[in-house]
């Protein structure tokens, strides 16, 4: 292990693209640069019999991560074989890059991007959360998010009420060349078809 040989970006289980690998470096660098924090990526196939965190904790050591007097370095490992990742925070940014901070990271965005097969979206998607994190920006790009969801969702909700008034003016139309007994049932339907009215239209 203690054999891994230090950079940035060390994909030994070759899973990221080139051009991911270059463009995270260069993030990372680019941080670096800005804030002396110094964070690594690190992809293993497999850490054996080791636990996540005492292998995490091991590699962080040995590289040395952080400035000297500092401590801050950051340290994300993924397993793919084994199914397992840790960011591994230096004391120094346990402070901004709390426990509660890496696992709502890894479980919002690196782990759903894993799940569907893309290793570079969960990296890079999952290193930007990190900087953010570290630069606190994060929660500004993930309150623009949530306005931009509201957004599209108050479209849809829009568009699903004309689609309704559109239905409901057709039904009526042709119910008032039917029989009073057709009517009826027009009304029915019309009144059922209304978004929330019955439930249908509502997702749990």
């Amino acid at each position: 292990m203690f054999r891994i040989c230090r950079a940035r970006v060390v994909d030994n289980a070759e899973i990221l693209k080139p051009a991911t690998r270059t463009a995270v470096n260069e993030k990372l660098k680019a941080h670096e640069q800005k804030t002396s924090d110094q964070i690594a990526v690190l992809t293993i196939p497999t850490i054996g019999d080791d636990s996540i965190e005492q292998f995490s904790t091991q590699v962080f050591e040995s590289w040395k991560l952080g400035q000297k007097g500092k401590d801050n370095g950051v340290l994300l490992v993924i397993a793919p074989k084994d199914r397992k990742l840790r960011i591994e925070v230096g004391y120094g940014l346990e402070g901004t890059l709390t426990d509660v901070a890496s696992s709502r990271i890894i479980r919002n965005v690196i782990t759903p991007a894993f799940k569907a097969g893309d290793f570079d979206k969960g990296v890079s998607d999952g290193v930007d959360a990190i900087i953010g994190q570290l630069e606190g920006t994060l929660g500004r790009r993930e309150a623009r998010g949530r306005r931009r969801i509201a957004r599209i969702e108050r479209q849809q909700l829009s568009d699903e009420h004309q689609r309704s008034a559109i239905a409901a003016l057709a039904a009526r139309a042709s119910c008032s060349h039917a029989s009073y007994s057709a009517s009826s049932a027009c009304s029915r339907s019309w009144a059922s078809s209304r978004p929330g009215w019955d439930g249908s239209s509502i997702s749990s």
